[in-house]
């Protein structure tokens, strides 16, 4: 469902994700819009749910957090929302989402080194209906994260 959105909004969203800070007096210099008009359409989004909010992107190494991994996992019939409950109110859960297929719990986790990474997917591995769970180690983060045309190709596709 595309909602009220055109080819400005999705320009404006570009930007956006480009830089978050922005400020709305160059995201109307970039796109010969009047600043008001920029400030009307962000102020749509958020309306709309499009835009949910402005947020950092933070390099985990910088901040201590060397070791990162991505867990598939398999619950027990009927666990699944007491997992998931129990996964984003872990710190070390940095990211969850539910997807289709044998392993429909992925959940991304980052510690300071190997041995806390471990620690915490056992952790995790002891929560009350993991039937199992496959491990996959971040040995490179790579990321398209930051590039506003990216949104731009998918939505115009």
């Amino acid at each position: 469902m595309r909602m009220d959105i055109d080819t400005t909004d999705l320009e404006i969203l570009s930007l956006l994700i480009k830089n978050s800070r922005i400020p709305f007096s160059q995201i109307a210099k970039k796109l010969g819009l009047g600043e008001s008009t920029v400030y009307t359409r962000i102020k749509k989004l958020k309306r709309l749910g499009v835009l949910r909010g402005f947020t950092a992107e933070v390099d985990l190494s910088r901040v201590g957090l060397e070791s990162e991994a991505i867990l598939e996992i398999k619950p027990q019939p009927g666990s699944m929302r007491l997992i998931i409950d129990s996964l984003v109110r872990r710190r070390s859960v940095i990211e969850v989402d539910e997807v289709s297929g044998e392993y429909p719990i992925h959940a991304r986790i980052a510690a300071r080194d190997n041995r806390e990474l471990c620690k915490r997917i056992d952790e995790i591995y002891s929560i009350s209906g993991v039937m199992d769970m496959k491990i996959k180690y971040v040995l490179r983060r790579v990321s398209v994260k930051g590039r506003g045309d990216v949104l731009s190709r998918i939505l115009q596709a």
